[in-house]
């Protein structure tokens, strides 16, 4: 939906009642080379489009507004969550309110 590029999911649980006992998520390498080791190496012009390909993801981002703040989940992985959730998944670009009964906003689940 916002054009950004993300790795294949293999497999995943939102629950943590699994025999690894917490929530996980297992998805492919994506191929390539950390910023940081050719950061001090790339030209100025190159620096450039780098961070203007960056502002246009996350102007894509913020194009839409979630309705509110937690993990994005299945809505059958997190009925105990958010039962009773009737409020609008998010309001895309043009201000409108979509509803999708597939996904749920549940916990956060990290300190950060």
């Amino acid at each position: 939906m916002l054009g950004t590029p993300a790795p294949k999911v293999y497999t995943w649980d939102s629950c943590a009642t699994n025999p690894v006992g917490v929530e996980y998520i297992i998805m492919e390498k994506i191929p390539g080379i950390q910023l940081r080791q050719v950061w001090s190496h790339m030209k100025l012009v190159e620096k450039m489009n780098l961070c203007l390909d960056l502002a246009r993801y996350q102007s894509a981002w913020l194009s839409v507004t979630f309705s509110r703040f937690g993990g994005l989940y299945y809505t059958q992985d997190a009925q105990d969550l958010n039962p009773g959730q009737k409020t609008h998944l998010y309001i895309d670009e043009k201000g409108k309110k979509v509803q999708n009964s597939r996904f749920t906003i549940g916990p956060v689940t990290s300190r950060e």
